[in-house]
């Protein structure tokens, strides 16, 4: 099975699970009720509170291998004449303070609706394993639904196959005679999250050179341009287009920090 963080979004709900304590213990976030689930099949009852009654601590333990650190999860609500109970989460390898509070803020964005899924390593495997095998919150609860390493590896390919494809069409876009900022910043607006970092690379690299002659001494535009805009139009477009991916890497930046 793949080890760590799991996050699962389904068309429907979105859920990130992740198992605790052993094989019949999870606890499922949904992003689209607010909910967090924590569920034991092996002594089928769960309990469901809404993600601000859980309380997260980051704890020192010490076992035979040396000193180890882990996340852990206490709900404020509890099942009738049920006492607090701590929930052990393996949501990576939190060995720093900073790591920690890095891995509960990734949870808490994704949990908040207003905010973009966070671009975690691994993330967009599980949204497309989730979704291309229409699996529910039951398969996740009750069915103990997993993504293996074979699962991963498929998953991988496919979205190396679209990356490519999106590639090609971004480069397609960057040609005269199809540039235009409001179609370029559709283009990233409708891009999948894990690949918009990538267009905003892009973007910015080929942005930063037409700039740099835009706004020299002798203010012309990229030869190949001429064709297709006025000086006056392409400076427009340019200045559109910088407007609008400077200030969302300005963004995605921010929310790295």
């Amino acid at each position: 099975m793949i080890a760590g963080a799991t996050f699962l979004i389904v068309t429907l709900f979105s859920m990130y699970k992740t198992r605790i304590g052993g094989e019949n213990t999870w606890v499922v976030f949904d992003r689209t009720t607010g909910n967090v689930c924590f569920w034991r099949k092996n002594q089928k009852n769960s309990l469901t509170v809404p993600f601000d009654k859980v309380n997260c601590y980051w704890i020192r333990g010490f076992q035979r291998g040396g000193v180890t650190h882990n996340l852990y999860f206490m709900p404020t609500e509890n099942l009738p004449n049920e006492r607090h109970r701590w929930w052990k989460v393996h949501f990576g390898f939190p060995t720093q303070y900073e790591q920690a509070q890095f891995f509960w803020r990734v949870l808490t964005d994704f949990m908040d609706r207003s905010r973009p899924i966070p671009e975690v390593p691994g993330l967009i495997h599980q949204v497309r394993f989730v979704e291309k095998n229409g699996y529910t919150i039951e398969d996740l609860t009750e069915g103990g639904v997993e993504m293996t390493e074979a699962d991963f590896n498929e998953v991988d390919a496919e979205i190396q196959n679209d990356i490519a494809a999106l590639e090609a069409r971004l480069e397609r876009l960057l040609e005269p005679d199809q540039f235009s900022a409001d179609r370029l910043i559709e283009f990233y607006e409708n891009a999948p999250v894990y690949a918009r970092t990538d267009v905003i690379r892009s973007v910015m690299s080929i942005l930063s050179i037409w700039i740099s002659v835009l706004k020299g001494e002798d203010r012309v535009m990229d030869p190949a341009f001429r064709k297709y805009f006025t000086l006056m139009e392409y400076e427009a477009e340019i200045d559109k287009l910088a407007d609008f991916f400077f200030r969302v890497d300005k963004e995605r930046r921010a929310a790295l920090t």
